[in-house]
């Protein structure tokens, strides 16, 4: 899912925040900020991201649009040894698992493996390279910090390639997928 400018502003606010921790990582621009449902690895062949996506359109099809709230910072495997910074997504329940199921579905009936593990809905925000300056990263991450970034409708799905290159990963949407607008009162 692809997150509005407006989020990747106030998101560029946190990333300036924890680059000045002076933390050995490496932080994700704002630009490349995304939600991801499902990774499906390097070297996928065309004809199953064909599949993915005409799979991905007939079972969203009936998936209504939804509401959710950035917040908090977090870390993989924990705040005490961050690997991975973490903005949250609320709520992470309801809505947004059961999307992530449909799109579970959708790779499962392209003919591609179903990924079960547990879902933990979260926008990365840097991978931590090594241990070296960590501290305040570290008492940043224990602040209990927890000021909400923005909402945003979830109204569509985007099926994309990425290919890293030495400045980074390149994002191309290769099809979008829209969700079913609320119903009117």
């Amino acid at each position: 899912m692809e997150i509005p400018p407006e989020i990747r502003d106030a998101i560029g606010d946190i990333r300036r925040k924890l680059k000045k921790t002076g933390a050995d990582a490496r932080w994700v621009k704002p630009e490349n900020m995304h939600l991801t449902l499902r990774f499906l690895g390097n070297d996928v062949p065309r004809e199953t991201v064909d599949a993915i996506g005409t799979m991905l359109h007939r079972q969203l099809s009936t998936v209504q649009q939804f509401t959710i709230t950035m917040s908090g910072l977090g870390a993989f495997p924990n705040v005490t040894r961050p690997r991975i910074v973490w903005l949250g997504i609320e709520p992470s329940d309801g809505p947004l698992p059961a999307l992530r199921d449909a799109v579970e579905k959708a790779v499962e009936e392209a003919g591609w493996p179903r990924d079960e593990r547990r879902f933990a809905a979260h926008l990365t925000l840097g991978r931590v390279k090594s241990q070296s300056g960590i501290g305040k990263l570290r008492r940043l991450l224990e602040s209990g910090w927890n000021d909400p970034v923005g909402s945003t409708i979830v109204d569509s799905v985007a099926l994309i390639r990425s290919s890293l290159t030495r400045n980074g990963p390149v994002y191309e949407t290769l099809t979008t997928v829209p969700l079913r607008p609320p119903r009117e009162c």
